[in-house]
C-alpha cells in the first residue's frame, strides 16, 4: 500500500535465484508448466517471508563498503561507455569506409 499512497518503503528485501537456461524446458507446454511452478514457488516464498520475516537460508546482512560500491559503479560505467563508444565508432568507421569507396 505504500506505493499506492506514494510513500517509499523503509526497507527493501530482494531474493535472487539463478536459473540456468538448460533448466528451462524447450517445449511450449513444458515451459508453461515450469513457469507456473516458478510462480507458485515465488508465492510460497513470499508467504514464508511474511510469516517469518526472512527468506529461507538467508545470510546475515553485511555492511556495505563504500569503496567497493564506488569501484563497482566505476566498472559498470566504464563498460557501458566502452560498449556505447564501440558500437557508435564502429558504425562511424563502416560509414566512412563506404563513403570512401563511393568517392574512388
Amino acid at each position: 500500500m505504500d506505493n499506492v499512497f506514494g510513500t517509499d518503503p523503509s526497507e527493501v528485501y530482494i531474493h535472487v535465484k539463478r536459473v540456468l537456461t538448460k533448466e528451462i524446458p524447450a517445449s511450449e507446454a513444458e515451459s508453461s508448466a515450469w513457469l507456473m511452478d516458478s510462480f507458485k514457488s515465488k508465492d510460497r516464498l513470499l508467504s514464508d517471508f511474511n510469516a517469518q520475516g526472512q527468506f529461507p537460508n538467508q545470510r546475515p546482512e553485511e555492511e556495505l563498503s563504500i569503496l567497493k560500491c564506488i569501484a563497482t559503479f566505476g566498472v559498470i560505467v566504464s563498460l557501458t561507455l566502452f560498449s556505447l563508444c564501440s558500437s557508435h565508432c564502429g558504425k562511424f568507421l563502416v560509414g566512412t569506409v563506404k563513403l570512401n569507396s563511393c568517392v574512388h
